[in-house]
C-alpha cells in the first residue's frame, strides 16, 4: 500500500507545485512549492467523505482510487486546509454539519478547490461539483450559498449572470 501512495500522491504533488491556486495560497503563507512534499498524504478506508485533513495530515478515502483524475482537486482543498492549520495562530474551526457551510476554513478550501475544477475542467463541472456537495450535505439549495462556495473570480461573474 506504501509503494501505491507514493505512486499516485507523488504525481500529485508535483502537478499541484505547478498549479497557480495552490502557488498562490503557498506564496501568500510565506512557503514555497517544496512544502508540498512535507505534508503527509495518505489513502484509508475509514471515511464517510472523499478526504478529510486532521492535525497537518490529509487522507483520501480509498475509493478514489476509482477516480484517480479527482484527487488533484480535493488535494488543493485539503492542502488548504494543511496551510490553515499550520500557519495560523492557533487551530482551525471544527464544523457539525450545520455550521460546515459557513465555515470560513471550510469555504476557502471549497473556492480553491472550486477555482482548480474550473481552470482544469471547465466552469459548468465546478458548479456541479459544488451543487453535488450541497446534495451530499442534504443542504436546501440557495444560491448564496452556492455563490460562496466558488471561486469569487471570473467564474463568480458567470454565476451572477
Amino acid at each position: 500500500m506504501k509503494k501505491l501512495h507514493k505512486e499516485i500522491l507523488d504525481p500529485v504533488r508535483q502537478l499541484l507545485k505547478k498549479n497557480e491556486i495552490v502557488k498562490k495560497l503557498l506564496k501568500s503563507n510565506n512557503l514555497d512549492e517544496d512544502f508540498l512534499d512535507l505534508i503527509c498524504m495518505c489513502f484509508t478506508d475509514d471515511l464517510e467523505v472523499s478526504a478529510r485533513t486532521q492535525h497537518g495530515m490529509i487522507y483520501f478515502n480509498i475509493n478514489l482510487l476509482d477516480k484517480i483524475d479527482k484527487i488533484p482537486s480535493y488535494a488543493v482543498h485539503e492542502i488548504t486546509h494543511v496551510v490553515q492549520q499550520l500557519t495560523g495562530d492557533g487551530p482551525t474551526q471544527g464544523s457539525t454539519d450545520d455550521t460546515y457551510l459557513d465555515n470560513p476554513y471550510e469555504i476557502e478550501g471549497f473556492q480553491n478547490q472550486s477555482k482548480y475544477i474550473s481552470d482544469t475542467e471547465g466552469d459548468s463541472a465546478a458548479e456541479k461539483y459544488i451543487e453535488k456537495v450541497l446534495k451530499f450535505l442534504k443542504t436546501n439549495f440557495r444560491f448564496e450559498i452556492l455563490a460562496n462556495l466558488l471561486y469569487d473570480g471570473n467564474f463568480m461573474k458567470i454565476c451572477y449572470l
